[in-house]
């Protein structure tokens, strides 16, 4: 949110400059401020050649007037360029032979991938522009697009009208979920990828005409390429493993009836904890939870018997140790990948051990025992009491 304030109140003081000459050495109606990028692979006979959308923000468009007529006119806030070539810099060197603005990319804030280009290429060439880029912050958040990124470019809503800012907006939201990747940012990224280690980028598509965040593709360090997917349920479940402390909520049906009821997370804390006996390893999670009832279907008057509560964390317990244990035969059994941050556990406690399975630890991890415990508390119970 912060991100989003500070773009706009960027574009607000390039308008007034504009009107009162030069802003450090640089007309401002030169500068082609990039805010977001899209990079697709393209198909058929062409198809290692690289697709780039860079997302300009045009500060004179929003509120413009139109002339003549007297009538107002709106003129989007935003321009989308694309270009192809066989390389990010090749494009980039395209674009600024064919745009009077040279591309200015310290202010960009979102780039996405596309599903093709994600599964195709690998992510470290493909990024390495961007991460030797002496412009670029390195909090640039990274999604992958469910189909093509380039029309992920063009979304935008009531509240938005400037599609990169809507992408950014969307994560600003991780408050009030845990269905969501936290640390999708090039930074981050590129850390994983220096460690050797997998992991998830957070999905987006489209949705009615909007964004909508999708759950996660996940990368795997030994083929440098994406490998799969988790649900937005398999996100949160992985989530649970981290110990991510943000809100969420795990909806349940009780009893005969099927009353529904709403627990919502307010603390989640994981400890993994892995054993070690010669060659022989294993990990137990143990996983607790602190929350409370924010919605109840139940309109018998028995919310705050002790018998309905034990029902109630039972059923919540049973439903969220399901799910983790979902995600962790997919982390094991489907993808072999290590997601989870086990590994960064060998990694801390024996580390001369990691020293001999880091190279190889994806394929280990599959074999590997995994018991998970889980503890859920119910403090609360909204209007209705309190425990």
């Amino acid at each position: 949110m912060a991100n989003k304030k500070f773009i706009k109140s960027l574009v607000a003081v390039f308008i007034l400059l504009s009107l009162t000459g030069c802003w450090d050495s640089h007309e401002i109606e030169e500068l082609g401020m990039i805010i977001g990028t899209a990079i697709d692979k393209k198909t058929g006979m062409d198809e290692d050649q690289l697709i780039l959308t860079n997302q300009f923000v045009i500060p004179i468009a929003e509120g413009q007037t139109g002339k003549g007529s007297g009538s107002s006119s709106q003129q989007k806030p935003f321009l989308n360029v694309t270009i192809s070539g066989n390389s990010i810099r090749e494009i980039v060197r395209k674009l600024t032979v064919r745009n009077s603005r040279p591309p200015y990319y310290r202010h960009l804030k979102v780039l996405v991938l596309g599903k093709k280009v994600a599964k195709d290429m690998d992510l470290q060439k493909l990024l390495d522009y961007f991460l030797r880029n002496r412009q670029l912050r390195r909090s640039v958040r990274l999604f992958i697009a469910t189909n093509q990124a380039r029309p992920i470019m063009k979304l935008t809503n009531e509240q938005e009208k400037i599609p990169s800012f809507e992408l950014l907006g969307l994560t600003d939201n991780n408050y009030d979920t845990n269905e969501m990747v936290t640390d999708s940012t090039l930074g981050e990224i590129s850390k994983y990828i220096s460690a050797n280690k997998s992991f998830l980028i957070q999905r987006i598509s489209k949705w009615k005409g909007h964004a909508k965040l999708n759950g996660a593709a996940v990368f795997s360090a030994k083929r440098e390429k994406m490998i799969g997917t988790f649900n937005e349920s398999e996100v949160s479940s992985l989530n649970w493993i981290l110990g991510k402390d943000k809100g969420g909520i795990v909806e349940i049906e009780n009893g005969p009836s099927n009353i529904r009821i709403v627990y919502e997370i307010e603390k989640i804390t994981s400890h993994i904890k892995p054993k070690i006996e010669g060659d022989d390893i294993s990990f137990k999670v143990n996983i607790s939870s602190e929350g409370r009832i924010v919605e109840n279907w139940d309109v018998s008057g028995h919310t705050l018997d002790p018998k309905f509560v034990k029902k109630v964390k039972k059923a919540v317990q049973k439903k969220v140790k399901k799910n983790i244990q979902h995600v962790i035969d997919k982390m094991q059994k489907d993808l072999k990948v290590d997601v989870a941050g086990f590994g960064e556990q060998i990694r801390i406690h024996a580390p001369g051990l990691w020293d001999q399975l880091k190279s190889n630890w994806d394929n280990r991890f599959s074999e590997v025992p995994i018991k998970v415990n889980l503890d859920i508390t119910i403090q609360s119970y909204g209007l209705q009491g309190s425990k």
